[in-house]
């Protein structure tokens, strides 16, 4: 995720911090040292309870991160966003009993958190001669700027962060939660509309609540949410569209090709004649580059027409096998900002593959209800292209 900044790696897994977090430190200074007021030594509780809490978060998605791996999903990172952390994984675990224990692991542990909190502000209380026989006793102690009031909010924004994210809506832990057990009665894409259902309708019911109450803060959580639960519910109709259906599927058996001396001018007369918009290079029948769309304009606009394709053209590309899976290179084009990969069988150029094609195979099978390839055929992919 770009404007942000690595401050620590476990097992493996990159945490980042996105630059937009200092404005939640901002917001904690003041609020603490001006709006409430505390003066400086306000401002620095404030700051301090904000980077306390943050690092629960991290403890939260490290939790769900590190169980994913454990299942054999991929975790490239977690970001710190002034909303919260968010752990970027190249995947779900389909099982539903995984992606329940998964989801469930953050909120455990910032319970866990929480009560260790409270125990050990009970502790340094009662050693302080403090009276610490009821809950309200030990919950009197916040609103103050010393340690103790530091444990017991710390304590109560735990509790919060568990509470909010056992909503049962995604992005939420709770809108999972829910997948999970609906999908252990339901097939997988049914019980990811339900659950996306459910998190829409409790997500505008936050925004109108918000919006009565004038809570601005509310209204934004509310619209994350729907957005979130309809990014998901896509996702997942995706995915379950394209399974089965590999590269090698839906590839062009007879792409236009260049030869490194071809001239930009000449590439360009091209384009009209077909959708064809990338085009590979070949040289002795392998491909020594590839002209994407964008490279012969900027090459157009900084060259000569004259100009051979070989001075403008990628050299480093991303490439696939044949039997890659639609949904798994859409995943990973989607992820490492890819538009077009080349695809490889046994070190022979088999052709290119757009995100565009894909996102036409998705129309068509959603058209035509066709959610599976069982019938597909698997011809096509094994003679390479001659230059």
């Amino acid at each position: 995720m770009s404007w942000s900044i690595k401050i620590a790696t476990v097992k493996g897994i990159d945490i980042r911090i996105h630059l937009t977090f200092l404005l939640i430190l901002l917001w904690a200074a003041f609020n603490w040292g001006i709006a409430r007021p505390g003066g400086w030594p306000g401002m620095v509780y404030g700051v301090t309870l904000i980077v306390l809490v943050f690092a629960c978060v991290v403890l939260h998605e490290l939790a769900h991160s590190l169980l994913a791996q454990s299942f054999g999903v991929r975790v490239r990172g977690i970001t710190l966003l002034p909303i919260g952390g968010v752990a970027q994984m190249e995947s779900v675990p389909q099982r539903p009993v995984q992606e329940l224990l998964m989801a469930a692991a953050g909120p455990a542990i910032n319970l866990a958190l929480s009560a260790v909190l409270l125990v050990l502000a009970m502790a340094v209380g009662s050693l302080s001669g403090l009276p610490m026989r009821t809950p309200q006793d030990v919950l009197g102690l916040a609103g103050a700027l010393g340690p103790l009031s530091l444990l017991v909010e710390l304590a109560l924004a735990n509790v919060a962060l568990a509470a909010f994210n056992l909503a049962p809506a995604f992005p939420m832990d709770g809108g999972r939660v829910l997948r999970a057990v609906l999908a252990l009665a339901l097939p997988y894409e049914m019980a990811t509309q339900i659950a996306v259902a459910v998190g829409q309708g409790l997500a505008l019911l936050l925004g109108l609540w918000g919006f009565f109450q004038g809570d601005l803060l509310l209204v934004l959580i509310a619209v994350f949410v729907y957005l979130g639960a309809e990014q998901e519910g896509n996702e997942v109709r995706v995915q379950s569209t394209l399974r089965g259906m590999q590269a090698c599927h839906i590839l062009s058996r007879d792409p236009l090709v260049l030869a490194p001396d071809t001239t930009l001018g000449q590439a360009l007369d091209l384009t009209p004649h077909g959708h064809q918009i990338d085009f590979p290079v070949l040289q002795t029948g392998q491909l020594a580059g590839i002209l994407t769309r964008e490279g012969l304009l900027q090459g157009l606009r900084e060259r000569d027409p004259a100009t051979p394709v070989q001075a403008v053209m990628h050299t480093e590309y991303p490439t696939a096998v044949p039997t890659a899976t639609l949904a798994a290179l859409r995943r990973q084009m989607i992820e490492g900002g890819w538009r077009v990969v080349a695809i490889i069988d046994q070190g022979r150029f088999v052709g290119l593959l757009t995100l565009a094609d894909i996102g036409e195979a998705f129309m068509m099978l959603s058209a035509t209800r066709h959610a599976h390839a069982d019938n597909a055929p698997i011809g096509g992919c094994e003679r390479p292209i001659d230059s």
